[in-house]
């Protein structure tokens, strides 16, 4: 089995990456379908369906009688996830021509620059 072990990884990382793309393409077309915008999907449902798996590890491991283990855990996942997001996107937003850097935030694409919502016209990128 040890040989296959670079195999079986790359392998487990594509079915994760499958996955994954399914999981939002189902999302979004079921919250077409009921009417939810794609925004609400995607901070609720997808955002919980990502935290179920940390749940039930955290549920298995308090059984076992580890608690000290189960909470750290899910702190420790929920504060890398946490980090994790505000480092991307502070890294992308100084290297995007659309960054808000008074707001924190990427600025969604506008047709023209005075339409940014950072903009207060004394602001040289609009």
């Amino acid at each position: 089995w040890e040989k296959y072990f670079y195999f079986t990884f790359l392998m487990s990382i594509v079915w994760i990456a499958i996955y994954a793309y399914f999981m939002v393409w189902w999302a979004v077309v079921i919250g077409d379908f009921i009417g939810i915008p794609q925004a609400v999907m995607g901070l609720t449902f997808l955002a919980a369906g990502t935290s179920v798996p940390d749940l039930i590890t955290s549920v298995i491991v308090a059984k076992q009688g580890h608690g000290d283990m189960a909470v750290s855990s899910s702190i420790g996942d929920q504060l890398g996830k946490v980090l994790g997001v505000t480092g991307v996107q502070v890294v992308t937003s100084s290297m995007s021509p659309w960054a808000c850097p008074s707001l924190g935030f990427l600025v969604a694409s506008h047709s023209d620059k005075g339409n940014a919502p950072c903009c207060d016209g004394d602001d040289a990128t609009c």
